[in-house]
């Protein structure tokens, strides 16, 4: 079998029941992808005494490598303003990750559905600073694996009406 090292952890399954599985990554009846190397494989082992023989078989399980995913920066600053002053979408492209062409989502739900491919929608946020906002870049590469990486999103904003030159 072959899986991704962000899989949950597989069940493993052998006959006569009652053996044992040993193994690399092996935990009772449970082979753990992350607590191996990636891109590689390993056999694992199940074995059955009943008091008088031993018999043991071999499963092979190969963990498929992730794709990298590189950023320039975990933290993302942007100053916006009603009415049309200055940017009111946010193009995530910008931000300097590598490869493109993944999902862009955040863990909350009023940003989560500002999102629409790689572009935020800033204008529908209401007037104030938001915090760390958190943001998740998911990539699937040619393995089939995802990689994601989280960054933080600071949006400033404030009504241009409350700018006065003096």
């Amino acid at each position: 079998i072959s899986v991704c090292p962000s899989d949950d952890p597989v069940w493993l399954q052998g006959s006569p029941n009652y053996g044992t599985w040993s193994g690399d990554g092996v935990i009772g009846n449970f082979f753990y992808p992350e607590l191996v190397d990636e891109g590689a494989a390993y056999p694992l082992t199940y074995s059955y005494d009943n008091g008088i023989c031993i018999w043991e078989d071999v499963k092979l399980v190969t963990v498929k490598n992730s794709p990298v995913l590189s950023f320039t920066n975990d933290t993302l600053q942007v100053c916006v303003f009603d009415q049309g002053t200055a940017q009111t979408t946010l193009d995530l492209n910008e931000y300097g990750y590598n490869p493109n062409g993944g999902v862009w989502t955040s863990s909350v739900d009023s940003i989560n559905m500002l999102i629409s491919g790689h572009t935020l929608d800033l204008g529908l946020l209401p007037t104030g600073q938001y915090e760390a906002l958190p943001l998740t870049y998911a990539y699937t590469g040619g393995s089939g694996c995802i990689s994601t990486h989280d960054v933080l999103l600071h949006i400033n904003k404030m009504n241009a009406d409350s700018i006065n030159v003096l």
